[in-house]
């Protein structure tokens, strides 16, 4: 019997610490380090590093680990090979500067590659260019481009309140967004694992941390920055009907079949989309972690299944191998 197992994470690099219930002072400030905000704290930090300044950027993020959806399951990257292949280019290392210019992303897929091809040659043709890769490889590329660029890197920090100044919030006026209000400082709990000499288990402590800078960039997928700021927010999905979006709205997708299931109204509903699960396996015995039972604190009653979540569970799929013998991704498919 084959057993699947989850893949090791590797070394990583380090993080900063900032004293528990202390106030520190940056330039520029970003709340989630998702490949969108690694991407604005190293543009702003070397752009400051340019122009003869020392780099004072800070990027802050609730999770353990930096890289949002890169480094948390996606392998594959949304590469459109259709466009590609009709502008008459093969893989993304083959897009001319005035298409990608000296973008992050190519300096990431380049050290992806350079990666996979230390692991030999197949290993570097299954990463497509750095296109395909593990998620720890994502995030180990994703932090040095961090470390490089001597951004300070918060992890384990969840916001918990926004400071303004120039109004009372960022809400809608009549003539649109309030410009005049922005941030000017943001409050964060940050979990920090203490030490218990006496007993010798590690405990983790809540504490609270303010950060203040003069821009701030809302790096997060869900816009939880600028919403606990004030500006109008919207949870959930609009009707088709509002902008014309085939997609919008209540939507059952069959992926594999590009097309719409039962149930698909187009109408707006308050609901959150559906989640897909993505894994990393290997048949790699030295670079797996045995999955003998449920995590902690696991609970099979949290999880409501659909009637398209059970169809789901029939139609799971499993892409192609990703470099170093591995498999990815096993998603639930269909999804809203």
């Amino acid at each position: 019997m084959n057993i699947f197992l989850l893949c090791k994470a590797v070394a990583i690099i380090g993080v900063a610490v900032v004293a528990a219930g202390s106030s520190t002072t940056f330039d520029v400030a970003i709340y989630g380090a998702t490949p969108a905000g690694i991407a604005a704290a190293v543009a702003a930090s070397r752009t400051m590093q340019t122009h003869g300044r020392t780099a004072n950027v800070v990027l802050l993020d609730p999770h353990a680990r930096p890289g949002g959806m890169m480094a948390g399951g996606i392998g594959f990257d949304d590469v459109d090979t259709a466009l590609l292949s009709a502008a008459g280019l093969s893989h993304p290392s083959d897009v001319p500067p005035e298409v990608y210019g000296a973008s992050l992303y190519t300096e990431k897929t380049e050290a992806v590659l350079a990666h996979y091809e230390q692991l030999g040659p197949a290993a570097a043709t299954l990463s497509k260019h750095g296109t395909h890769h593990e998620p720890h490889v994502a995030e180990e590329v994703l932090r040095k481009l961090l470390f490089d660029a001597n951004v300070t890197l918060l992890l384990n920090h969840t916001l918990i309140g926004v400071g303004v100044a120039g109004g009372a919030s960022l809400g809608r006026t009549g003539a649109g967004i309030n410009a005049t209000v922005r941030i000017v400082n943001a409050s964060f709990e940050t979990d920090v694992e203490h030490n218990d000499n006496d007993s010798g288990d590690n405990d983790v402590v809540v504490t609270t941390a303010t950060i203040a800078a003069p821009v701030w960039v809302d790096g997060t997928y869900e816009g939880d920055l600028v919403s606990a700021a004030g500006a109008p927010v919207r949870q959930g999905r609009e009707s088709r009907a509002e902008f014309g979006e085939l997609n919008a709205g209540v939507v059952l997708q069959d992926f594999s079949a590009h097309r719409f299931q039962r149930g698909s109204t187009g109408e707006e509903s308050p609901r959150l989309p559906a989640m897909t699960w993505r894994l990393c396996f290997s048949t790699n015995s030295s670079n797996r972690v045995p999955l003998t039972a449920p995590p902690a604190g696991y609970n099979s009653t949290r999880s409501v299944c659909t009637r398209a979540c059970t169809y789901a569970r029939t139609h799971a799929r499993s892409h192609a191998r990703t470099p170093a013998r591995r498999t990815s991704k096993v998603a639930n498919h269909p999804r809203s």
